[in-house]
């Protein structure tokens, strides 16, 4: 069995079929690998918080509250601290655990990027958090 967690973010959700959405700016959207999918998966989209999809998605992943772990201060050098997450939950129940991330090329792995992608990839067993090309 496999658990996957593929973030998307911006505009990227948005060119992906499903049922609710067909066209991407005005033009037909093709069915692609993550079109089929999501079909058979639990979606979360247009979910927003307070000032950036980390301080969400670290809420998502790992069920603590964005304001006592500082996600909302990411210059903070105690913010998005290691605590379980869904990875763990997944794997005590034998399932493979993957994480992707749908980014630009050059997008920061440091400072607090670093912080954020530590804490919520712990625990998975395939970690894809850069693109290796266009």
């Amino acid at each position: 069995m496999n658990f996957i967690i593929y973030l998307l973010d911006g505009l990227t959700p948005l060119s992906i079929k499903n049922k609710c959405n067909k066209n991407f700016f005005g033009k037909k959207i093709n069915t692609n690998y993550l079109s089929s999918l999501q079909k058979q998966s639990i979606n979360f989209s247009n979910s927003y918080g307070y000032g950036e999809t980390f301080a969400t998605s670290y809420q998502y992943m790992t069920g603590k509250n964005i304001y006592t772990s500082y996600c909302d201060s990411f210059n903070l050098l105690k913010s998005f601290p290691e605590n379980k997450n869904l990875a763990s939950y997944f794997k005590e129940q034998g399932f493979n655990t993957t994480l992707c991330r749908d980014a630009v090329e050059d997008h920061p792995l440091g400072g607090f990027y670093g912080r954020y992608f530590r804490s919520i990839s712990k625990g998975f067993d395939y970690i894809c958090l850069k693109k290796k090309n266009k």
